[in-house]
């Protein structure tokens, strides 16, 4: 019997791992796009499904009337569309932002959708697929839940979601600073578990560093 060499074993290993992870879905994906965003269930059944931006097109100039368009962003329509293995209606779902993110839960059963309102302001939330009319509002619920939260909300703040942990519980951001002196900047972590609550995961506050500025993304969990 012909044995193989450790070496080569070991290669074959790190190429399968590596082809393993290139084929995992993304656990979020941006809009919006020069052409309309669409980000399907990992199940297949649903699609989440963002208008084009004609701004983010590189021959918007020669194509369309730039002058014609306004002169601050408009909010983008999103959807939650059934596929065909999933015959159903469109719903539309509220959405006040310029931009955004959407990420899937690993059992298709619900996803999240952060939403950029304004220099000042990002909100998060997390919809179920079959209610989508029954949202969760994430800051909302920290605010709510956290009194170290909810006292430095009082200039810039922004809720992220990161990434869902398992099927049920969303990795937020909650950070920001506030405008009064003395600015407080603050980074906040928790784990959101739906139906049951939150946990915090880690708190930072202190002087500003406008080296790094505001909400800067390290996976502290």
């Amino acid at each position: 019997m012909r044995i193989l060499p450790t070496t080569f074993l070991f290669f074959v290993t790190i190429a399968l791992c590596a082809r393993q992870a290139s084929a995992q879905p993304p656990k979020s994906v941006e809009f919006p796009n020069c052409n309309e965003t669409r980000f399907p269930s990992p199940d297949g059944r649903w699609e989440v499904v963002a208008a084009a931006s004609p701004y983010l097109c590189p021959d918007a100039g020669n194509v369309h009337d730039v002058a014609a368009f306004p002169k601050e962003p408009t909010p983008l329509a999103l959807r939650l569309s059934p596929t065909n293995r999933n015959p159903g209606s469109n719903r539309e779902l509220p959405f006040d932002g310029s931009n955004g993110s959407i990420g899937w839960s690993t059992d298709s059963q619900s996803f999240f959708v952060n939403e950029h309102i304004a220099s000042n302001d990002n909100e998060a939330y997390v919809y179920r697929a079959t209610e989508v009319s029954m949202r969760i509002d994430l800051g909302r619920l920290i605010r709510n839940a956290d009194y170290s939260a909810r006292k430095l909300s009082t200039g810039h703040r922004y809720t992220f979601a990161r990434e869902w942990l398992d099927n049920h519980t969303v990795l937020v951001q909650y950070c920001g600073h506030t405008d009064d002196y003395p600015v407080v900047q603050f980074d906040f972590r928790y784990r959101v578990t739906l139906n049951e609550g939150l946990q915090k995961v880690s708190t930072w506050h202190g002087h500003p560093n406008m080296t790094k500025g505001d909400c800067v993304w390290r996976d502290i969990r």
